[in-house]
């Protein structure tokens, strides 16, 4: 999308640097939108502009572009932001890490439901203790794998949208250095 400047010949190289975008002008795709900018601490972007090819949440060299569906009060809008291998890995295990819970937590339900007839009328104090634990623990783990999945998976959200506009919180602050302020 965008070039990198050019480096001069008296100007070594640092391969450690981020890529770079200019910031003399406001970016314009081919359709003619404006953007992105930046506003204390928030991504500012047409509702239709496309990001530059750069990690939202790092700041580094994308790999792949993820869908995104923003709401904020009555308004919805997709985007594409661009992910770098690290944000994708991240991503992955914290996705899998929500179905575990998920997954375990109605496992250890379904586990302690099926030894509490096993027990008899009545049970050791242990083994009672046991399909307590097995029934409400694999209930609380069941309940907060898919609310920590729907907390941490989010990566990027919409604080304001208007017709034109959408203000997003949680890009990386030197992504948002490389932006021009918004002036709307």
């Amino acid at each position: 999308m965008n070039r990198p400047p050019q480096q001069s010949v008296d100007q070594p190289i640092n391969p450690y640097a981020p890529p770079q975008v200019p910031s003399q002008a406001v970016p314009t795709d081919a359709d003619g939108y404006e953007g992105p900018w930046r506003q204390v601490g928030l991504l500012v972007m047409h509702r239709k502009a496309p990001l530059p090819f750069i990690c939202v949440k790092s700041n580094q060299p994308a790999k792949q572009w993820l869908k995104r569906d923003l709401h904020s009060y009555f308004r919805r809008a997709t985007i594409d932001i661009a992910l770098s291998e690290e944000w994708i890995r991240r991503r992955k295990q914290r996705m899998l890490l929500a179905w575990a819970m998920l997954a375990g937590g109605a496992a250890m339900t379904v586990l302690g439901m099926a030894i509490g007839p096993l027990v008899g009328p009545n049970p050791h104090a242990i083994v009672f203790g046991l399909v307590v634990f097995l029934v409400c623990g694999g209930l609380v783990i069941a309940m907060i794998g898919p609310v920590y999945g729907l907390t941490v998976c989010k990566l990027v959200e919409a604080t304001k949208m208007t017709n034109a506009h959408i203000w997003i919180k949680g890009v990386h602050p030197a992504f948002l250095d490389r932006l021009p302020e918004f002036r709307g």
